[in-house]
C-alpha cells in the first residue's frame, strides 16, 4: 500500500489488514503502527477491518518540519479516513493519541461522533 498525502504533504503510512465492521488503531507516542500487530491480527482473523498507521514523525511515515500538534495529527486521520472511503469507524488509541482522537470527534471532521480509548 502506498503512503497517503496530507493536505500539506506529509506522507502518511498505513496498514489496512481483513474485511468487515472497519476499526482504526491509533498508538501513542513514541510507537508506530507495528504496536498493534497483535490486535491487528486477531481483529482481521475475526472479521474486521482494520487499518492502523504511523503518525507523521514516527515510523515509516514522513517527517515533515511542521505539524506535530494534536489538531494536525487530528486532521492527519481525517485525511486518511476520507482517502480510504471509510464509514462508520470505531476509533481506539492510547497516551497522544487519545486527544486527537478527542479533537476529531469534537470538531465533528468527517462526520465523526465519537471516540473510544483503551490502554494497553
Amino acid at each position: 500500500m502506498d503512503p497517503i498525502t496530507t493536505a500539506d504533504g506529509a506522507r502518511i503510512y498505513y496498514k489496512d489488514w481483513g474485511n468487515g465492521p472497519t476499526v482504526v488503531l491509533s498508538n501513542g507516542w513514541p510507537l508506530n503502527a507495528d504496536s498493534w500487530e497483535g490486535q491487528t491480527l486477531f481483529l482481521a482473523n475475526h472479521g474486521y477491518r482494520v487499518v492502523v498507521y504511523d503518525r507523521r514523525g514516527f515510523g515509516r511515515s514522513t517527517q515533515p518540519w511542521n505539524g506535530y500538534d494534536y489538531d494536525t495529527f487530528a486532521d492527519d486521520l481525517a485525511a486518511l479516513v476520507q482517502i480510504l472511503s471509510l464509514k462508520d469507524v470505531a476509533l481506539f488509541g492510547f497516551s497522544m493519541a487519545v486527544r486527537a482522537l478527542a479533537i476529531l470527534a469534537g470538531t465533528a471532521r468527517q462526520g465523526f461522533r465519537r471516540s473510544a480509548s483503551s490502554r494497553p
